[in-house]
């Protein structure tokens, strides 16, 4: 929040910069943006914060959002302010988020990274995962390069006994993971699975 008040009281082009930045990432996770700070307060340091539904036009104060906004919004903004070939680390930010937002916070990171910055994410969220190894297959063929292979690398931690440790996976340029450990990610394929066998072994409806 600090770093949006001083970004509204910043003088020149810059004023607005960041509160830009951040819009264009909160219309593609949930269609809202944030609405410019309005001082509440002549003697004191107090602004209201609040985000507009792109849809039905409402706002709300942010302590009134979900979950989901409250927990991406300073993902987005630090993000943002992190210094190019700078490091950004975060934990979850898929957090309380719906399976298509998480898709455009992924797309969020992966621009992160295209952008010089270094980007480490502690993820569960097989979204993530499977929009960076995206990211990078459409790096083929004469495209754009989004990412390439080597600036991608999958950590995955696995109890050994009492312990722990980690493994390292590279992603090629196929966007495939080799050497897929057992049971990593695997709950919805199998889930798939299961419906696709279901619907084999029944009967098609007249």
């Amino acid at each position: 929040m600090d770093a949006l008040i001083e970004d509204s009281l910043r003088r020149g082009r810059q004023r607005g910069q960041l509160l830009v930045a951040v819009n264009r990432w909160l219309k593609l996770l949930g269609n809202l943006r944030l609405m410019p700070l309005r001082r509440i307060s002549r003697t004191a340091r107090l602004y209201e914060i609040r985000l507009r539904d792109m849809g039905s036009g409402r706002w709300a104060n942010f302590a009134d959002v979900g979950f989901g906004i409250g927990q991406a919004l300073p993902v987005l903004v630090e993000g943002l302010r992190t210094a190019p070939r700078g490091l950004f680390i975060v934990e979850e930010p898929e957090i309380h988020l719906h399976p298509d937002a998480q898709l455009a916070m992924a797309d969020y990171l992966i621009e992160l990274c295209a952008s010089g910055r270094t980007v480490i994410v502690e993820t569960h969220s097989e979204a993530v995962l499977l929009r960076v190894r995206r990211a990078v297959a459409r790096s083929r063929r004469g495209r754009p390069k989004i990412l390439k292979p080597d600036q991608v690398s999958v950590i995955y931690i696995q109890s050994v006994g009492d312990a722990s440790s980690a493994v390292t996976f590279d992603v090629d340029a196929y966007g495939q993971i080799g050497q897929w450990p057992k049971g990593f990610m695997e709950e919805v394929t199998s889930e798939r699975l299961e419906l696709l066998q279901a619907m084999a072994n029944g009967k098609r409806p007249r």
